[in-house]
């Protein structure tokens, strides 16, 4: 569950993204209706809010999905411009525990699955 954003090199460029509010209703419905489930808190969603991972935790989301591409690939998976996740490995995993730390929340590093 995540935001559309439209690159604007699409013939979808000018649509409006979606809304972060709309989102994350929408998250935590899908939290109160299948209690089990993996949901992520997407990268789009910070792309969007400067906090948009930390929202999407505090209202279900239970899975971060961090872009640990390589530098030298990342411009050949340009879904959409402004993307949250930049910068290394460290950083980027630097970023997430303050993040988690910030809500109280540990990142564990086992299999997701339930």
């Amino acid at each position: 569950i995540g935001p559309f954003i439209a690159h604007p090199d699409t013939p979808l460029n000018g649509l409006d993204n979606d809304d972060l509010e709309l989102t994350l209703r929408v998250l935590a419905l899908a939290r109160l209706l299948t209690r089990n489930t993996n949901i992520p808190a997407t990268t789009a969603l910070s792309t969007l809010h400067l906090q948009g991972r930390i929202m999407a935790l505090q209202a279900g989301a239970n899975v971060v999905m961090p872009d640990f591409t390589p530098e030298i690939y990342k411009s050949r998976y340009d879904i959409y411009p402004g993307r949250a996740d930049v910068g290394s490995i460290a950083d980027i995993m630097t970023k997430l525990q303050i993040d988690f730390s910030f809500i109280g929340r540990t990142i564990l590093y086992s299999v997701g699955n339930r």
